[in-house]
């Protein structure tokens, strides 16, 4: 399953730089199995819903695939929602993410994207920046590949806080999609 989750980047307990924190709970959540070995993408980002039409939002939550979500559109329209996608991951892993991350106030939900919906490949394809590769328990934070300059050495440290194995860096085009 390819995964979106989302987040009130709003929730004050998530203190205004809210990336890190979100971070910490989808990442030490998603690590906790000593087991698992995952081979998944991760994007990362703010999606506007407050600047879409209604008719687009319900086409986006219109989707069958496997969804667990709490908030209705006028909240997504009245906040800013931070989302972290991950693809790859079995409808287990997904599961217990949600049993987990729905204890927290700020998580709105997970859908497993549709790419056989327009918003959804909008939204979470164009939107969405590429952020990393995680492999079994070691995160590559992606860079162009062509200059030191453009690798995320805090965003490094901060998750080397979390309980990855290995944080590292692993070279991207910016043309790749």
């Amino acid at each position: 399953m390819n995964i979106a989750i989302h987040y009130n980047a709003d929730h004050p307990s998530l203190g205004g730089y809210y990336g890190p924190p979100v971070y910490k709970r989808v990442f030490s959540t998603l690590l906790e199995d000593a087991s698992l070995n995952i081979n998944s993408e991760a994007r990362v980002g703010d999606v506007p819903f407050y600047r879409m039409k209604e008719r687009a939002i319900k086409l986006w939550m219109g989707s069958k695939r496997w969804r667990q979500f709490y908030a209705d559109i006028g909240f997504l329209q009245g906040h800013n929602i931070f989302v972290i996608t991950l693809t790859g991951l079995n409808r287990a892993i997904t599961e217990h993410l949600d049993s987990v991350l729905r204890k927290d106030e700020a998580f709105l939900g997970i859908f497993e994207i549709d790419e056989t919906v327009l918003t959804h490949l909008g939204l979470y394809r164009k939107i969405l920046v590429p952020f990393g590769h995680i492999l079994g328990k070691t995160l590559f934070l992606y860079w162009d590949g062509a200059s030191d300059d453009s690798k995320d050495f805090g965003m490094a440290d901060i998750l080397r806080e979390l309980p990855f194995e290995k944080v590292g860096f692993e070279a991207r085009s910016p043309f790749e999609d």
